[in-house]
């Protein structure tokens, strides 16, 4: 089966990466051009628009993505290739895609594990603290970046999701289970 283009662009990013030791850096800015393409829909129609010459989309690039601020260009040169590549290639309708498989791929090598908990009210810091402390024995994450969200309807009890593993202990899904039993 062959592999989606996300995970050979994010794959080659995360080798690229890996080979000059700047896999923290890269993913840190990675997620800062998540963050600007989310806050830009207009950029994202830009890049993936037909009658935009590749020429130019590259050009607009260089323009946004190397404009120096008081600390210097928003991303490096290298991650600033890439994405050159990316629309050389004709790739830029994947490329959020590519960033978020690259991003995902350097929190599983540093091991750090993404968590999301839903729980029918909102949990207090100590409550937060012993989530995090079981999940951390649990799982062979070092850290956690823990999302929490509130559903009501769950009555009590959580919905922890780690990747695609989900344990779901809340008092809805049980009244459900009993449901079906009878």
């Amino acid at each position: 089966m062959a592999k989606q283009i996300e995970a050979v662009y994010g794959e080659a990013l995360f080798a690229c990466a890996g080979e000059s030791g700047k896999r923290r850096a890269w993913m840190e800015e990675a997620q800062l051009l998540l963050e600007i393409f989310k806050d830009n829909p207009e950029l994202s129609l830009f890049l993936n628009h037909p009658g935009i010459e590749r020429e130019e989309k590259i050009k607009t690039m260089e323009a946004i993505f190397r404009k120096p601020d008081m600390d210097g260009p928003i991303v490096s040169e290298e991650l600033l290739r890439f994405l050159k590549v990316i629309v050389e290639k004709g790739r830029q309708n994947v490329l959020e895609k590519i960033l978020r498989y690259f991003i995902d791929a350097v929190k599983e090598d540093c091991h750090i594990g993404v968590a999301h908990v839903t729980a029918p009210a909102e949990l207090t810091a100590r409550q937060k603290k012993a989530v995090e402390k079981r999940l951390l024995e649990t799982t062979h994450y070092e850290t956690l970046e823990i999302h929490y969200r509130m559903d009501p309807s769950l009555i009590g009890g959580l919905v922890i999701r780690i990747k695609d593993r989900a344990a779901d202990g809340s008092v809805k899904r049980r009244l459900e289970r009993m449901k079906y039993r009878e």
